[in-house]
């Protein structure tokens, strides 16, 4: 703890030379690298799924085998489970859909 009042100008250097130790911590021991890695991984994960439920609504939507499966399932007994693996298996024409 580092006790400082920016109204008494008083500590402010010993609040800077700690962060400024911090910050060399963090990267001499990569734990900054690291956590830049995780976030740009969560960044590219999250556009993934965002394209993936694009695509899959593109397939559904579209004039596919499975997209007129899905229309024509009267009786409600379509597994979504081998459904969605048929999703991931085909892409819909591009512009159409």
């Amino acid at each position: 703890i580092i006790l400082a009042s920016a109204v008494k100008e008083e500590g402010i250097d010993r609040v800077w030379d700690a962060v400024l130790e911090h910050q060399a911590y963090l990267n001499e021991s990569g734990t900054l690298a690291t956590r830049r890695q995780q976030r740009l991984k969560q960044e590219v994960v999250a556009l993934v799924a965002d394209r993936a439920r694009e695509e899959a609504r593109r397939v559904l939507d579209g004039d596919t085998a499975v997209g007129r499966r899905l229309r024509e399932n009267r009786n409600g007994k379509l597994n979504p489970y081998a459904l969605a693996e048929e999703v991931l298996g085909q892409r819909a024409p591009q512009g159409g859909g």
